[in-house]
């Protein structure tokens, strides 16, 4: 894969591996989101991080954008023939940081004053998910990889990806029935908000294993 080039002379799986890199290293300061939301401590500082890195995904995303849709002359590339698939995966593992952010973001700005077990929650659904992204990201790369040397070896990591995606659901609805049962209502109501949003990072890995297993269909 890496003599295969953009219009521009990009290596595209470098650039894929850039990018994959920027997305799980914003999802990864969750974990510490929270526990400074936790704490009361260092929170503005985090999430301004999270911020930074989410930014810079994003420039990945575009720069990887622009080389996979570049004019390149009609070939039996990897990347020619999959350049739609390519393109929507780009999309669906950019919006995974954009989740994340708005999560910390939403998170910050509440800064709710919530029982243990509700962090306790919060702390195991942030690690599934950046667990859930980790193993996302790692079929992407293995994928793109293949594109031009047969079928991907990434199933292993699709059927992560959707187990913990599940045991986030699991996670979710244990706490949202503790907190219905214990809580007063608004603030039940602002778990399950907060719940909702966090929800969202490993719903998204999952999209994106999802779109893998279909462009691999092709191949």
């Amino acid at each position: 894969m890496a003599s295969v080039t953009g219009a521009d002379g990009t290596d595209i799986e470098a650039s894929f591996e850039e990018f994959l890199r920027a997305v799980k290293r914003a999802v990864g300061t969750l974990p510490d989101v929270v526990s400074a939301c936790r704490d009361g401590d260092g929170v503005a500082e985090w999430v301004a991080v999270l911020d930074r890195l989410e930014s810079a995904a994003d420039d990945e995303a575009r720069a990887l954008q622009s080389a996979v849709n570049g004019d390149v002359e009609p070939s039996l590339t990897g990347v020619y023939l999959y350049r739609p698939d390519l393109l929507r995966l780009v999309t669906l593992v950019d919006d995974i940081a954009n989740a994340a952010e708005r999560f910390a973001r939403e998170l910050a700005a509440v800064a709710p004053s919530l029982p243990a077990e509700v962090w306790d929650a919060f702390d195991r659904m942030v690690d599934l998910a950046a667990a859930a992204v980790t193993a996302t990201t790692r079929a992407v790369g293995r994928f793109v990889g293949s594109l031009d040397a047969g079928a991907p070896a990434f199933e292993e990591d699709v059927a992560t990806v959707r187990r913990l995606e599940s045991d986030c659901d699991d996670e979710k609805y244990s706490v949202l029935s503790a907190a219905f049962e214990t809580l007063p209502t608004a603030d039940a109501l602002l778990v399950m908000t907060l719940v909702g949003r966090l929800d969202v990072v490993p719903n998204a890995a999952e999209d994106v294993a999802d779109a893998l297993v279909v462009a691999a269909s092709k191949q």
